[in-house]
């Protein structure tokens, strides 16, 4: 956890699967894999085993439980729009027969097409997304639709060998989400409005390496009392871009831009935000105590993320020190 200390003290909330301020970020690969065998699940289970070791560093979610893989619409979901890599498993289920009861081939797995719809609808593509499929499926859905299929496998042995020859070019250091890496105080006091601020940024990076950021905007979502209890928000326009007079980002491919979350006037233990909204700047907070402040970040084409701050405020901000 990273705690800034000013008087004020300022912690990145862990808890929150995009906010990692002292542990460098790890990529997130959502397995898609085959669940009707014991031999499928304990593919599934090394696999996990081997991407998330020392050599790969990758984060892992696969769902083995059935019960898991029956909560579909959620929590895959969920975890999809979390990810920044679609890795998926296609094993071979009944045979197809022709109208001469010939077979002719095998359907896939029912539930690698939903995945892979639900893959496609929150934006996964050809830079993040990798299908292997067993010989003999007929490609159906999706499959047929949407992807190009040409990752075949004959058996286990085959498929491993060729799950690593293709994830070579994945990086555990990627995010297919924007990522906000730190939050901090910008040195200072600043000048804002004929005030002089402490001012704390919020750092957001574009690791992905064919897609431009357009219209990056963050704001305050919500704001909480050390009890818990929820301050009803004026200001919930979209924060100042740090730098730059205006409140939106162009955030090029392997870039880092920054925007302005918060301040305190020196000499005061009031909350300040610079936002769009045109009226009187007045403070959101008044007076020393615990704050739980939730960000939004947008942008075209990109998942949402929430970043979540815990903000104690001391009595003065003498003694700005990182630890």
């Amino acid at each position: 956890m990273k705690t800034l200390f000013c008087g004020a003290i300022m912690t990145v909330n862990p808890n929150h699967i995009r906010l990692s301020a002292n542990q460098p970020h790890r990529a997130k690969i959502f397995l898609s894999c085959g669940q009707a065998s014991s031999e499928e699940k304990a593919f599934a289970t090394n696999l996990k085993k081997r991407l998330e070791g020392k050599r790969y560093n990758f984060q892992v979610f696969v769902a083995i439980s059935e019960s898991t893989i029956k909560e579909l619409d959620r929590e895959l979901l969920d975890h999809l729009k979390t990810s920044d890599y679609f890795l998926c498993i296609n094993f071979r289920r009944e045979i197809i027969s022709d109208v001469h009861k010939e077979q002719c081939g095998y359907r896939g797995s029912l539930y690698t097409n939903q995945e892979i719809a639900m893959a496609s609808a929150v934006g996964f593509g050809s830079e993040n997304m990798l299908i292997f499929s067993q010989k003999g499926i007929m490609p159906d859905g999706l499959l047929k639709t949407l992807v190009r299929n040409d990752c075949e496998f004959s058996d286990n042995e085959e498929l491993s060998k060729l799950i690593f020859e293709k994830i070579a070019k994945w990086s555990y250091q990627y995010s297919r989400c924007l990522l906000v890496s730190d939050v901090y105080f910008n040195g200072g006091p600043w000048d804002w409005r004929g005030k002089k601020e402490w001012i704390a940024v919020m750092k957001v990076e574009n690791r992905r390496s064919q897609w431009i950021a357009t219209n990056c905007v963050a704001h305050l979502k919500s704001l909480k009392n050390g009890s818990g209890e929820e301050k009803n928000l004026e200001e919930t326009y979209p924060l100042k871009a740090c730098g730059i007079e205006q409140y939106s980002h162009t955030v090029w491919p392997h870039s880092t831009v920054k925007f302005d979350m918060l301040s305190i006037q020196v000499g005061k233990t009031d909350l300040f935000l610079h936002t769009q909204y045109d009226r009187e700047y007045q403070a959101i907070v008044q007076g020393p105590g615990i704050y739980f402040l939730s960000y939004e970040v947008y942008a075209e084409y990109f998942p949402v993320i929430e970043v979540n701050v815990d903000l104690a405020v001391g009595m003065d901000f003498s003694a700005t020190r990182l630890k």
